[in-house]
């Protein structure tokens, strides 16, 4: 009987060492968990390791596959704007620094090569060989001998310096000549009812019924034909010759 006791009691604690024990199995199951294993919810290979989606490495919300054309830099993707401050291609559309990126400045085409551009500008990080002017001043931009600067051509019917006039530096002063003398009223003579009688002009203005025009002024008399710059002063109460003064130095006369 005693010894049927003993290997009893010997069964019983040989069962209790080998059944495994609950804290046992929780642990391994906490450690399977922690790293990684399929079916315990970890993010396993390729994943984004912190809920993102799987397969987007530098977790910009896009993967190589939706376009993302660098997945190491989160700043490069196809939602990202283009910037004239980097050297790569922001926004994954195959071109570098394209046009009206961040930063981007106005450049204008610059066709006759005169250094002063025309219209059209585009706004670029640099400039290119079709747009490479930073002003749009050139009022011709077909022909390099017309843009600011250059000295206004005399006569030629064109605003070769775009300053909104043409010919300037060729104009020359027409003077009404009522009384055909020669000279022309500038001003300064009884003719005051012309306000502004001095033309500018490349050629004499088409003359009116009353008077033509000449390129000498200073007739300070237009109504007198005896009257006039170039006249011989006579004792006559008048100033003949338009020096302001009368009857200085003079002949007998009237002739």
């Amino acid at each position: 009987m005693r010894t049927s006791i003993f290997f009893y009691l010997t069964i019983l604690t040989a069962c209790g060492d080998s059944a495994p024990k609950d804290s046992d199995t929780a642990d391994e199951v906490t450690s399977e968990s922690d790293d990684g294993g399929a079916g315990a919810g970890g993010s396993g290979d390729g994943g984004s390791g912190d809920g993102g989606i799987d397969g987007d490495v530098d977790n910009d919300g896009f993967t190589e596959a939706q376009g993302d054309c660098d997945d190491t830099n989160a700043n490069v993707n196809p939602d990202a704007e283009e910037d004239c401050a980097t050297q790569y291609d922001d926004d994954c559309n195959g071109n570098t620094n394209d046009e009206d990126a961040r930063g981007c400045m106005m450049w204008f085409p610059d066709i006759d090569e005169d250094g002063y551009g025309g219209e059209d500008a585009l706004c670029l990080c640099v400039a290119t060989e079709t747009h490479r002017t930073e002003n749009d001043d050139d009022c011709d931009d077909s022909d390099p001998t017309i843009h600011p600067g250059i000295e206004e051509d005399t006569c030629d019917g064109v605003n070769n310096d775009c300053d909104e006039e043409v010919d300037e530096d060729g104009w020359t002063a027409w003077y009404p000549d009522a009384d055909g003398d020669g000279h022309g009223f500038d001003g300064t003579s009884v003719m005051d009812d012309i306000d502004d009688p001095v033309v500018m002009a490349c050629e004499a203005p088409e003359g009116e019924s009353d008077h033509v025009y000449v390129d000498v002024g200073g007739d300070c008399n237009d109504d007198n034909d005896s009257i006039h710059p170039d006249a011989i002063e006579v004792c006559d109460d008048l100033d003949n010759d338009c020096n302001d003064l009368v009857d200085d130095e003079c002949t007998t006369g009237p002739f």
